[in-house]
């Protein structure tokens, strides 16, 4: 999908599962400890690569990492 020229990203992306605020969340989750990827992928409903895309900054880059 395009729409003037970008590509649509995030939750205004047609099949995205999850919306910026839960990135976020994701985020803080991972980095506070005590829980794995895999538990992530199924608290949130997605698989564990896109966790792992998502805490490593690979995926969701326009959705600042905290701290940043």
């Amino acid at each position: 999908m395009k729409k003037r020229g970008n590509y649509m990203r995030g939750e205004n992306h047609a099949k995205s599962k999850l919306t910026e605020a839960e990135v976020i969340e994701i985020r803080r989750e991972y980095a506070a400890g005590g829980v794995t990827q895999k538990q992530l992928a199924e608290k949130y409903g997605v698989g564990a690569t896109r966790i792992y895309m998502i805490v490593n900054g690979l995926s969701w880059q326009h959705v600042p990492m905290e701290g940043t």
